[in-house]
């Protein structure tokens, strides 16, 4: 049987800023992590996507992964795991809820 998501991803989102009673800002916490199982392929021959300032930006994996409520943002970092046990760390470059599925491009 063929497994649809054989690899792990782990997003580390950081948590927003609030103030403290002192008037600083700071997370005061750890980064929220989120993981589940995934499929993720290799950049094609044009690893390229516009930013939202209109620069180009460079990928290297094109993750899917099952529907989530999920909501990511730019430069959180970003795990993945394949089947084969290697391992590759990078940060979030897009994503995308979609109607069967989520994207992350890292």
């Amino acid at each position: 049987m063929v497994n649809q998501y054989p690899d792990t991803v782990i997003v580390a989102k950081e948590p927003e800023y609030m103030q403290g009673e002192k008037g600083y800002f700071s997370t005061g916490a750890e980064p929220i992590t989120f993981d589940s199982e995934c499929r993720a392929e290799p950049a094609g021959s044009n690893p390229v996507i516009r930013g939202d300032d209109g620069n180009d930006i460079l990928y290297s994996w094109l993750v899917y992964l099952p529907k989530s409520s999920q909501v990511f943002a730019f430069g959180d970092k970003v795990k993945l795991t394949k089947a084969d046990g290697s391992i590759y760390e990078s940060s979030l470059k897009r994503f995308y809820n979609g109607q069967f599925n989520t994207r992350l491009w890292v």
